[in-house]
């Protein structure tokens, strides 16, 4: 199957394998690529949940984030990459796109912000709260655009005090991306070659204007676009690979631009241009990896999106019983494998029982009847364009 806009073009002269002949194809690694992603979020996460928040994470000067952080652009590079044909496909019913992206993300965020506060509470690790607070938390949790780190009793004592789920602040910025994709389909930004350039172009105007707010961002809206301007710039990158899918090659020369930025920013001291450059060859890498020439194994669940958002009240957990009832202090490596076990448990409990069944939602006959009337109420995307 090859690329629906564009034709395996150009690049197939010079190159054996362009990114339009694998595009639709199962035979990938991206769900792979996805796990390894949340398991290096989770080992970057372990340093600060064990040291504290001043923790200096290994090769942290060398890549200019960490591989944590690096982990979660390969995140965002998928989405631009993958969600960008959903939006596409779904242009004549921008309804089922949105329910089909909230069903992905909400019913396992929704059962982590009411089950987590419970165990914490239950357990101790949680203290001078009520229903309230805990309602309030979980509240604040789900509309992620209110998301709060610091809660007073949370983990008390403990090296990364007051912060019972560090890790969703990205989930928000997915979201803000899922919306920007619908409108780029309904505009026809997506399809049409004028349009499509002007969207990338505004993409590129929101990531350099996040560097220069960023100083200045203390709150409100402009923090949101100064928190944005890196993760989305690989998703500017996704978005960019998959509309012109037919003139990305899949060779390592892809990466010669991102190299091209990181030697610049060097010779210019301009950090932001060689952070820009380490964020495009990891996005290189991945598309690399995500592609490879010969068929393999499929990963049977996906559990990806479970440990992301599991893994750091585990974390907390672990460090918080092994204080206090052996009081034991772990190191980063010891905290890692330690929760591995339970964390991909209860990740694939989620898949098993929360998000693959909310994910079949849409396929029943009453949400694809109610959906349909919702898209010719207010007009469908060919109308809008």
């Amino acid at each position: 199957m090859t690329h629906p806009i564009l034709p395996v073009a150009s690049a197939s002269r010079w190159f054996d394998r362009v990114l339009a002949q694998h595009m639709g194809r199962r035979d990938n690694r991206i769900d792979h690529l996805r796990l390894v992603a949340a398991l290096a979020v989770v080992l970057g996460h372990s340093w600060h949940v064990a040291l504290g928040r001043t923790a200096h994470v290994p090769l942290e000067d060398w890549t200019l984030f960490g591989f944590h952080s690096l982990a979660v652009h390969v995140f965002f590079f998928l989405s631009g990459l993958l969600v960008t044909e959903s939006a596409r496909r779904h242009v004549a019913a921008p309804t089922r796109y949105l329910c089909k992206r909230a069903l992905r993300i909400f019913p396992a965020l929704i059962v982590n912000a009411v089950v987590v506060p419970v165990v914490l509470v239950g357990v101790g690790a949680w203290t001078g709260v009520g229903l309230a607070d805990m309602a309030r938390y979980a509240l604040r949790l789900v509309t992620l655009f209110s998301v709060q780190y610091e809660h007073p009793g949370a983990f008390a004592d403990m090296p990364f005090h007051g912060a019972i789920n560090g890790s969703v602040w990205s989930l928000r910025q997915e979201i803000i991306v899922y919306g920007v994709l619908m409108l780029a389909g309904l505009s026809g930004a997506l399809t049409k070659p004028a349009r499509r350039a002007v969207f990338l172009g505004l993409l590129l105007a929101f990531v350099l204007v996040g560097h220069l707010v960023a100083p200045h961002a203390q709150g409100g809206w402009l923090y949101l676009v100064a928190e944005g301007r890196y993760v989305m710039f690989s998703f500017l990158l996704g978005v960019a690979a998959h509309q012109f899918a037919g003139w990305i090659p899949l060779h390592p020369v892809v990466a010669l631009p991102g190299i091209a930025l990181v030697l610049a920013g060097d010779a210019l001291a301009s950090r932001v241009m060689a952070e820009c450059g380490v964020i495009f060859i990891t996005c290189a890498a991945t598309l690399l990896l995500a592609y490879p020439r010969r068929a393999t194994w499929q990963l049977p669940h996906d559990v990806s999106y479970g440990v992301y958002i599991y893994s750091w009240p585990i974390q907390q957990l672990t460090v918080f019983l092994a204080a206090t009832a052996f009081g034991m202090s772990l190191s980063p490596v010891g905290l890692f494998l330690l929760c591995l076990g339970p964390l991909l448990v209860v990740s694939l409990a989620s898949w098993l029982w929360i998000e693959r069944p909310a994910l079949t939602i849409m396929d029943a006959t009453w949400v694809r009847t109610a959906s349909d009337r919702v898209t010719s109420t207010f007009g469908t995307g060919r109308r809008m364009i």
